[in-house]
């Protein structure tokens, strides 16, 4: 016997209003709460099936709800003399969630219960990071909303410059995108780096490697020789990833071409550098890494983009691929995530060809490793210590031109 038709698209909305209640309760329970799987649940389920019923019914039901989460702050206040606000509140999300189910719209409600349940998961590490919020970051991200939503739409979207390499909206949308992550970046940071030194130097390096390594340099210099090593080669692979996402984010036909270069490098830093690491620092570790944004900074950047952007495009308009080859590896000592941003840009203006563009941002992320290995050279007091890092800069560079070549090759 078949099923009716209509019976399928209720299946789906019973599935998605259920595994929304179940996904959210069961992180309360595990908080130990007093409402758990079974209550959140049956309350998606009551939002989807009044969904399904007059609307006088659906506001009946949500006010009925709405009185038990009163009902909870009540005991709670009673009990333990302190609200619960926040099991009320996404009490009141898992009925909102069932009821869209039962509007036919399945991505919202399992998108929304996995923010729901990351933020509820993450509060020790959302508390400790408001705790220690300075006002220069909460400065930062009010600025990164206004250069975004304030800035970006009154930029002309025609190209200028010399050459008619540059177009603004597209460049100011590319120094967003990359202080966008490098914000996002900061905030990992801030919220992580308290698990150990080695955590600080991956997660400095998606920031900045060569601000990180100019720091981690005295504080893993007590360490001991294996685990000095792990945290002075951390960044390499985390820098490697971050100049693979900016092109992907900016020029994915491009960076489909980077990809065996630039995440084998990754992933052979990151597997090195672990297996280095012995044991993780103990302490709590706080980098000196400023937050990247601030007008001067995100000024500078879009500066080095545009410079690198008009000159990459004049280099290989007039001397070739050589050209464009020998400005990206002296991009690739002042920023290499800017380098990888102005390739993407190029790309998209058809003045640079992907393969191109994809050997300029291999060849800044190289430059770049060099140019860490040369400032820790300093804290390298053993021979052994300084070779043994040499050799790890040595073949990350031959993994990321043995991996380009092997895309072209293809």
């Amino acid at each position: 016997m078949e099923m009716p038709h209509h019976s399928v698209p209720f299946a789906i909305e019973l599935a998605v209003a259920a595994g929304t209640g179940l996904l959210i309760g069961l992180e309360r329970e595990w908080a130990q709460k007093d409402l758990g799987t079974r209550t959140f649940t049956l309350t998606a389920l009551l939002g989807l099936l009044s969904g399904y019923l007059p609307v006088a019914i659906t506001v009946t039901a949500f006010a009925g709800v709405l009185m038990l989460g009163g009902l909870i702050n009540w005991h709670s206040l009673c009990a333990q003399n302190k609200l619960e606000t926040t099991t009320a509140t996404a009490l009141l999300a898992s009925f909102v969630l069932g009821a869209l189910a039962a509007h036919g719209h399945p991505y919202i409600p399992i998108a929304a219960a996995i923010v729901i349940v990351m933020l509820l998961a993450w509060k020790t590490e959302l508390h400790r990071f408001a705790g220690g919020l300075r006002r220069e970051e909460i400065r930062s991200a009010v600025l990164l909303g206004l250069l975004g939503f304030v800035i970006y739409p009154l930029l002309p979207a025609y190209r200028l410059g010399p050459g008619h390499l540059i177009n603004p909206r597209q460049a100011w949308l590319a120094v967003l995108l990359v202080a966008g992550l490098s914000f996002l970046n900061y905030v990992l940071l801030r919220l992580y780096s308290h698990r150990g030194l080695y955590y600080a130097a991956w997660l400095g390096g998606l920031l900045n490697s060569t601000a990180a390594v100019w720091e981690l340099r005295d504080a893993a210099a007590g360490e001991t020789p294996a685990f000095f090593f792990a945290v002075m080669a951390a960044p390499a692979p985390a820098l490697c990833l971050r100049n693979w996402l900016i092109l992907a984010l900016l020029a994915p036909a491009a960076a489909w071409l980077a990809a065996p270069a630039l995440l084998a490098m990754a992933a052979l830093g990151l597997g090195w550098s672990w297996s280095s690491s012995r044991r993780e620092g103990a302490t709590d570790t706080q980098l000196g890494l400023p937050s990247p944004i601030s007008l001067r900074q995100v000024f500078s950047l879009a500066a080095v983009l545009v410079l690198l952007a008009t000159a990459g495009g004049l280099a290989q308009r007039h001397m070739g691929g050589a050209g464009w080859l020998g400005l990206s590896l002296a991009g690739g000592t002042i920023s290499s995530a800017a380098t990888a941003a102005a390739s993407a840009l190029l790309t998209r203006h058809r003045a640079l060809s992907l393969p191109l563009a994809a050997l300029g941002v291999v060849a800044a992320s190289i430059a770049s490793l060099w140019l860490n290995l040369a400032l820790a050279w300093r804290s390298l007091r053993r021979k052994a210590m300084a070779a043994r890092l040499a050799w790890f800069t040595l073949a990350l560079s031959a993994l990321g031109l043995g991996g380009w070549w092997l895309t072209r090759l293809l």
